[in-house]
């Protein structure tokens, strides 16, 4: 549905100056009119903020540009899609080539990996990784209550040690 024109290996380019503000124009190749929802990820979190134009078009057939942004130093409520990636509605379409914009800015180091998806398979992605992450984070947690309550029979400290570590 979709093709990104560039180079067969995958690129991921990254910030080198963490002072400066990076432009990315990506290419939207629609191979065929979009009757669904898809949706623009940008993958590291460390992102202090990105501004995303997208194209639209109007009634009269003219492109116009929209203006939504995201960023680490903005509220997690103001997210379109409470994810801890940065995520953004693509509008349906028709076949053609579009430019979409981004400005991004961040005081560290971070990778402009991005992935287009089905809003489906969003959605079901996200869900698995934080049914993981819960795991992962609830053993965590089980293991430092753990050490704790070894520490409180046995007195031995490196039992506290380890509890406080592992939190």
């Amino acid at each position: 549905l979709f093709k990104v024109p560039g180079h067969a290996d995958p690129i991921i380019p990254r910030s080198q100056n963490p002072t400066s503000t990076y432009w990315v124009r990506l290419k939207l190749k629609v191979l065929q009119d979009i009757d669904q929802t898809y949706v623009l990820e940008f993958l590291d979190q460390k992102i202090d903020l990105i501004e995303l134009y997208v194209p639209h078009i109007t009634a009269q057939n003219q492109i116009k540009y929209e203006m939504l942004s995201a960023g680490d130093n903005r509220p997690f409520e103001e997210r379109t899609y409470l994810h801890k990636n940065f995520t953004f509605t693509i509008p349906k379409y028709k076949a053609g080539s579009y430019y979409i914009f981004a400005k991004i800015k961040s005081t560290e180091r971070v990778d402009l990996s991005f992935f287009i998806k089905r809003i489906d398979r969003y959605i079901s992605y996200a869900l698995t990784e934080y049914f993981y992450l819960t795991l992962f984070y609830g053993v965590v947690l089980a293991t430092a209550i753990m050490s704790f309550f070894i520490f409180l029979s046995l007195k031995e400290w490196s039992y506290f040690f380890y509890a406080k570590y592992a939190l």
